[in-house]
């Protein structure tokens, strides 16, 4: 599926505007990757 990037530009920029940290793992090539985040309760 390609997209123009900006949903994770906006979901970086939300997260870290409340204190929390964005980040991305990965199996590996072409294997998908998780995007997980956290913030402060």
């Amino acid at each position: 599926m390609k997209g123009t990037g900006i949903g994770l530009f906006i979901s970086k920029g939300f997260v870290e505007a409340h204190g929390g940290k964005i980040w991305a793992t990965s199996d590996g090539h072409n294997e998908g990757t998780t995007f997980s985040f956290t913030i402060p309760y």
